[in-house]
């Protein structure tokens, strides 16, 4: 894999053809999330673009066909009715970390698991 500023790339094995992975944000900042594309060709061709959901990566695992993400996602609770600061304003929602495996599809980009655990 190659890493150059927000932007990942992977070269797929030959039984794709000529292709490459590239991993990256769809929004920059603390909204932002990851997501994979495979790009095929000489002419750049998006074949998929999938939507990880994650907005930290931890690691990669590679198989034959497919491809396992484990990350984080950024989630905020929500902030009960009841829940205000002594000045009575709103209290400001809480962040967590889920933590998530993603097993991604090489040749359709479909995601066949998603697991999640707090």
């Amino acid at each position: 894999m190659k890493s150059s500023g927000s932007k990942t790339t992977c070269v797929v094995p030959s039984r794709y053809g000529v292709c490459v992975l590239v991993l990256y944000f769809d929004k920059l900042g603390a909204k932002g999330r990851l997501k994979l594309a495979r790009v095929a060709g000489r002419a750049g061709r998006v074949v998929w673009d999938a939507g990880l959901r994650l907005t930290e990566l931890a690691s990669v695992m590679r198989g034959p066909s497919d491809l396992v993400l484990l990350g984080s996602e950024r989630v905020h609770a929500p902030v009960a009715e009841g829940d205000a600061t002594e000045q009575g304003a709103r209290a400001p929602p809480q962040l967590s970390l889920h933590t998530r495996l993603v097993r991604v599809d090489i040749g359709s980009g479909a995601l066949a698991a998603r697991m999640r655990w707090e």
